[in-house]
């Protein structure tokens, strides 16, 4: 959340491919909390706070075959 980053959370145990066509693209609908600071979001009623989510992967790959997510919602909670 703008200049905050959170620390890289445990990888689930499923699925453990990288392909969202096998059967299990909703592996075992592991659900990451990250609890963000609250100096993180902006004061400024001028200005957007921004979310960046990034995919972290323990395997390779680039192009066709590169790591990637999909998610269902994004829940933020006070």
């Amino acid at each position: 959340m703008n200049d905050w980053v959170s620390t890289i959370p445990a990888p689930p145990t499923q699925p453990t491919t990288r392909d969202l066509t096998t059967g299990s693209y909703r592996g075992n609908n592991h659900t990451f909390v990250f609890n963000v600071l609250s100096s993180a979001w902006s004061s400024d009623t001028t200005q957007y706070d921004v979310l960046k989510m990034k995919t972290i992967s323990g395997s390779t790959g680039s192009g066709f075959l590169s790591p990637g997510t999909s998610f269902d919602c994004v829940d933020l909670l006070t």
